[in-house]
Protein backbone atom coordinates (compact mmCIF):
# COMPACT_ATOMS: atom_id res chain seq x y z
CA UNK A 1 0.00 0.00 0.00
CA UNK A 2 1.38 3.41 -0.97
CA UNK A 3 1.45 5.87 1.95
CA UNK A 4 1.16 9.65 2.06
CA UNK A 5 4.65 11.03 2.53
CA UNK A 6 3.93 13.10 5.65
CA UNK A 7 2.77 9.98 7.52
CA UNK A 8 6.02 8.05 6.97
CA UNK A 9 8.28 7.98 10.06
CA UNK A 10 11.54 6.68 8.63
CA UNK A 11 14.10 7.84 6.07
CA UNK A 12 12.79 7.48 2.53
CA UNK A 13 14.69 5.29 0.08
CA UNK A 14 15.55 6.28 -3.48
CA UNK A 15 13.16 4.42 -5.80
CA UNK A 16 10.37 4.23 -3.22
CA UNK A 17 6.89 5.30 -4.38
CA UNK A 18 4.89 7.57 -2.05
CA UNK A 19 1.82 9.78 -2.38
CA UNK A 20 3.18 13.32 -2.35
CA UNK A 21 1.61 16.81 -2.40
CA UNK A 22 2.00 18.35 -5.85
CA UNK A 23 1.31 21.94 -6.92
CA UNK A 24 1.44 22.75 -10.66
CA UNK A 25 3.21 19.40 -11.18
CA UNK A 26 5.97 20.32 -8.67
CA UNK A 27 6.28 18.16 -5.54
CA UNK A 28 6.28 20.30 -2.39
CA UNK A 29 7.17 19.69 1.26
CA UNK A 30 4.10 19.33 3.49
CA UNK A 31 2.77 21.27 5.39
CA UNK A 32 2.42 24.79 3.99
CA UNK A 33 3.69 27.46 6.38
CA UNK A 34 4.67 31.11 6.73
CA UNK A 35 8.00 32.51 7.88
CA UNK A 36 6.86 35.70 9.63
CA UNK A 37 10.00 35.75 11.77
CA UNK A 38 12.14 36.35 8.68
CA UNK A 39 9.85 38.56 6.60
CA UNK A 40 7.70 36.06 4.67
CA UNK A 41 4.18 36.49 6.09
CA UNK A 42 2.32 34.67 3.30
CA UNK A 43 1.76 30.90 3.44
CA UNK A 44 3.91 28.99 0.97
CA UNK A 45 5.48 25.62 0.21
CA UNK A 46 9.09 24.62 -0.23
CA UNK A 47 9.89 22.51 -3.28
CA UNK A 48 10.79 18.94 -2.29
CA UNK A 49 14.12 18.14 -4.01
CA UNK A 50 13.72 14.39 -3.40
CA UNK A 51 11.50 14.24 -6.49
CA UNK A 52 13.67 15.68 -9.25
CA UNK A 53 15.25 19.00 -10.07
CA UNK A 54 14.38 21.89 -7.73
CA UNK A 55 12.60 24.85 -9.26
CA UNK A 56 12.97 28.56 -8.58
CA UNK A 57 9.22 29.06 -9.00
CA UNK A 58 7.52 30.46 -5.86
CA UNK A 59 4.74 28.14 -4.77
CA UNK A 60 2.00 29.69 -2.65
CA UNK A 61 -0.99 28.15 -0.92
CA UNK A 62 -3.34 29.80 -3.42
CA UNK A 63 -2.26 27.11 -5.89
CA UNK A 64 -4.25 23.85 -5.87
CA UNK A 65 -2.64 20.81 -4.18
CA UNK A 66 -3.05 17.32 -5.61
CA UNK A 67 -1.83 14.17 -3.86
CA UNK A 68 -0.17 12.02 -6.55
CA UNK A 69 2.01 8.88 -6.36
CA UNK A 70 5.63 9.90 -7.02
CA UNK A 71 9.00 8.12 -7.00
CA UNK A 72 11.78 9.33 -4.72
CA UNK A 73 14.75 10.12 -6.96
CA UNK A 74 17.31 11.69 -4.61
CA UNK A 75 18.24 12.58 -1.04
CA UNK A 76 17.46 15.98 0.45
CA UNK A 77 19.66 18.81 -0.80
CA UNK A 78 20.13 21.67 1.61
CA UNK A 79 20.77 25.36 1.05
CA UNK A 80 23.42 25.88 -1.59
CA UNK A 81 26.24 28.39 -1.33
CA UNK A 82 27.18 30.90 -3.97
CA UNK A 83 30.75 31.70 -4.98
CA UNK A 84 31.23 34.18 -2.13
CA UNK A 85 30.21 31.58 0.46
CA UNK A 86 26.98 33.29 1.52
CA UNK A 87 23.99 31.02 2.13
CA UNK A 88 21.11 31.34 -0.28
CA UNK A 89 17.59 30.83 0.99
CA UNK A 90 16.14 31.58 4.42
CA UNK A 91 18.39 33.21 7.01
CA UNK A 92 18.56 30.51 9.68
CA UNK A 93 19.84 32.84 12.41
CA UNK A 94 16.44 34.59 12.48
CA UNK A 95 14.70 31.24 12.87
CA UNK A 96 16.97 30.05 15.68
CA UNK A 97 16.28 33.27 17.63
CA UNK A 98 12.53 32.89 17.03
CA UNK A 99 12.29 29.41 18.57
CA UNK A 100 14.65 29.69 21.57
CA UNK A 101 14.66 28.17 24.17
CA UNK A 102 12.64 25.32 22.63
CA UNK A 103 15.47 24.41 20.27
CA UNK A 104 14.98 20.65 20.62
CA UNK A 105 13.52 18.07 18.29
CA UNK A 106 10.27 16.78 19.85
CA UNK A 107 8.77 13.44 18.76
CA UNK A 108 10.95 13.59 15.64
CA UNK A 109 9.57 16.97 14.55
CA UNK A 110 11.39 20.25 14.03
CA UNK A 111 10.24 22.79 16.64
CA UNK A 112 10.19 25.60 14.05
CA UNK A 113 7.53 24.41 11.58
CA UNK A 114 6.93 20.81 12.63
CA UNK A 115 8.59 19.01 9.72
CA UNK A 116 8.86 15.24 10.28
CA UNK A 117 12.61 14.76 10.74
CA UNK A 118 12.21 10.98 10.89
CA UNK A 119 12.32 11.08 7.06
CA UNK A 120 15.83 12.56 7.05
CA UNK A 121 18.91 10.37 7.21
CA UNK A 122 21.50 11.65 9.73
CA UNK A 123 24.88 12.58 8.30
CA UNK A 124 27.80 12.31 10.73
CA UNK A 125 25.30 12.27 13.62
CA UNK A 126 23.56 15.47 12.48
CA UNK A 127 20.02 15.85 11.13
CA UNK A 128 19.34 18.95 8.99
CA UNK A 129 15.73 20.10 8.69
CA UNK A 130 15.09 20.46 4.94
CA UNK A 131 12.77 23.44 5.36
CA UNK A 132 15.33 25.86 6.82
CA UNK A 133 18.49 23.79 7.51
CA UNK A 134 18.20 23.79 11.30
CA UNK A 135 20.59 21.24 12.82
CA UNK A 136 19.89 18.59 15.48
CA UNK A 137 21.98 15.89 17.14
CA UNK A 138 20.58 12.56 15.93
CA UNK A 139 21.35 10.94 19.31
CA UNK A 140 19.92 13.46 21.78
CA UNK A 141 17.53 15.47 19.59
CA UNK A 142 19.10 18.71 20.89
CA UNK A 143 19.48 21.64 18.56
CA UNK A 144 23.00 22.40 17.42
CA UNK A 145 24.49 25.82 16.73
CA UNK A 146 24.29 26.73 13.08
CA UNK A 147 27.55 27.26 11.27
CA UNK A 148 28.38 30.81 10.33
CA UNK A 149 27.56 31.42 6.69
CA UNK A 150 31.15 31.81 5.55
CA UNK A 151 32.25 28.57 7.23
CA UNK A 152 31.41 25.96 4.65
CA UNK A 153 32.61 22.40 5.00
CA UNK A 154 31.80 19.20 3.18
CA UNK A 155 29.51 17.53 5.74
CA UNK A 156 27.08 20.49 5.59
CA UNK A 157 26.01 19.80 2.01
CA UNK A 158 24.23 16.63 0.97
CA UNK A 159 25.00 15.27 -2.46
CA UNK A 160 22.27 14.12 -4.86
CA UNK A 161 22.68 10.39 -5.50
Amino acid sequence: MIQRIHKINRPLEIGEVVIAPTVQDVVVIWPPHDDKECGQPEKHYHVDPRFGEPTTKRITTSDRVQWIPRTVTSEFVFHKFDTVGEATGTRVDFIVKAIRPRNKMINGKCPHKGFNLMQVKPINGVIHCPLHSMRFCSFSGNGMPHRKYKEVDEDYLVRIS
